[in-house]
């Protein structure tokens, strides 16, 4: 290889004159560092060998499995409705007012009478329990023994409209020294839904009923000194 700047012979493959070290005519186009940089050609990736497919468990072990899960299912979805059936049977407002005016009247219990009222009206069972008490406690120190052995307690009618009945219950009262003695009246009861479901007691309502019935009562007083008392 001759040098074009001395014209000196130069071996094959060399990169600068042996002579002048002047960079021969064949490198002077390509540098070592642009040699470098000059993308090397990558060997291609090995090709991974095909995966065996794997054999996916059959859906006979799982429809064994959820069969008889949705059977559970439906047996709970059943029983959940007669379950609520019973609940609304067992709820109903000819029975809460009747339970309501027994542990009122007959079995004086404000436990069990708070639980039949609706909620935020509890607290004023306890004072409506005490005058029954008393009430009775009086009758008893006056000679006319235990007022609730001689009281029987019945529903008279039922007045439904949507979520709300009107339950009168009917009061007898025999004496069990007079047979012949009876006296009867009947007071109403508001029963109300609560979370449209259950039926419960609507006391506020109830009480101003009362008062009403009462002050009627009152002022029909066809024996003076009792009353309200028909023979």
């Amino acid at each position: 290889m001759k040098c074009s700047v001395c014209n000196a012979e130069n071996q094959e493959g060399q990169i600068y004159c042996w002579k002048c070290f002047a960079p021969l005519t064949k490198v002077s186009e390509e540098t070592p560092a642009a040699a470098e940089e000059k993308p090397t050609k990558s060997a291609p990736p090995p090709i991974a060998p095909p995966m065996r497919p794997v054999a996916l468990a059959t859906s006979e072990p799982r429809r064994l499995v959820v069969l008889p899960l949705l059977i559970v299912m439906v047996l709970l979805v059943v029983l959940g409705a007669g379950g609520v059936l019973i609940i609304s049977q067992q709820g109903s407002p000819d029975k809460m007012a009747m339970e309501f005016m027994t542990a009122l009247f007959l079995k004086p219990d404000a436990a069990v009478a708070e639980r039949l009222v609706v909620s935020g009206q509890k607290e004023k069972v306890a004072g409506l329990v005490k005058g029954t008490e008393q009430g009775f406690k009086i009758a008893q120190q006056m000679g006319f023994g235990d007022l609730s052995q001689m009281l029987k307690l019945s529903v008279k009618s039922t007045e439904q409209k949507g979520s709300e009945a009107i339950v009168r219950i009917g009061f007898q009262l025999s004496a069990s020294q007079n047979p012949a003695f009876s006296y009867s009246f009947d007071l109403p009861v508001v029963i109300v839904r609560e979370r449209l479901l259950f039926w419960k007691v609507d006391l506020d309502r109830t009480v101003k009923a009362w008062e009403e019935s009462v002050q009627t009562m009152m002022k029909t007083m066809p024996v003076p000194g009792l009353p309200g008392l028909r023979r």
